[in-house]
């Protein structure tokens, strides 16, 4: 997962920098990316705990900042621009869904990340800009497949979800049919250490 994470951090990077006419802090914002998404081989090879969480707020506050005067100086705004900040914004939390795994809500974020983006890069970059739309009809288009993705997403969490509930019921289960053999061979064990006392009680009553 950590190598996937520099994989797609590249392939963002060369999605961000194809057909983009705003040339303002690109080559900042696509480094700030690609650190973002290398994040995970940092977090598990290198970084401690601490050091993760300040690079995690450090790289994400930086793409933020950038990101976000690029997008007040830009001219004509268009409702895609804001959806576009709202995947940059998920994109800056990336490194946290390492360090809070272990949080439900954290974990769909992660997942919704890379769609969502992608999502909204389609729109940019092949229907939008092409033909310009009136900003309802983006945001319906937009709602309707994150609302498909978040279903998919949480499909895939709930299977995930139920997996890691059978196999700890399948452990469970091995658990205690070994115990049950342990306890079938401690009474095996006690019923023969009866007969042996018994048997030597007998022997020494046969000497007497």
């Amino acid at each position: 997962m950590t190598y996937l994470g520099i994989v797609i951090g590249l392939t963002g990077l060369i999605l961000f920098r194809t057909r983009n006419a705003d040339k303002r802090f690109l080559n900042i914002i696509s480094g700030l990316i690609l650190l973002i998404f290398s994040s995970g081989i940092l977090f598990t090879t290198v970084l401690g705990y601490l050091l993760a969480l300040i690079y995690s707020f450090l790289v994400g506050g930086l793409l933020i900042v950038f990101y976000f005067v690029r997008f007040i100086k830009k001219a004509r705004k268009q409702t895609i621009d804001l959806l576009k900040l709202f995947a940059v914004l998920l994109i800056a939390v990336y490194p946290l869904t390492f360090i809070y795994s272990h949080l439900y809500f954290v974990r769909i974020v992660g997942f919704l990340i890379i769609p969502y983006s992608f999502i909204v890069y389609i729109y940019d970059r092949f229907i939008v800009k092409p033909e310009p739309m009136k900003n309802k009809f983006v945001i319906t288009l937009a709602i309707q497949t994150v609302l498909i993705g978040l279903f998919l997403i949480y499909a895939f969490v709930q299977k995930a979800e139920a997996d890691v509930q059978r196999a700890a019921a399948e452990q469970q289960r091995h658990y205690a049919e070994e115990q049950q053999k342990m306890n079938v061979q401690l009474l095996h064990d006690i019923d023969k250490l009866k007969k042996d006392i018994e048997n030597l009680r007998q022997a020494e009553g046969v000497s007497k």
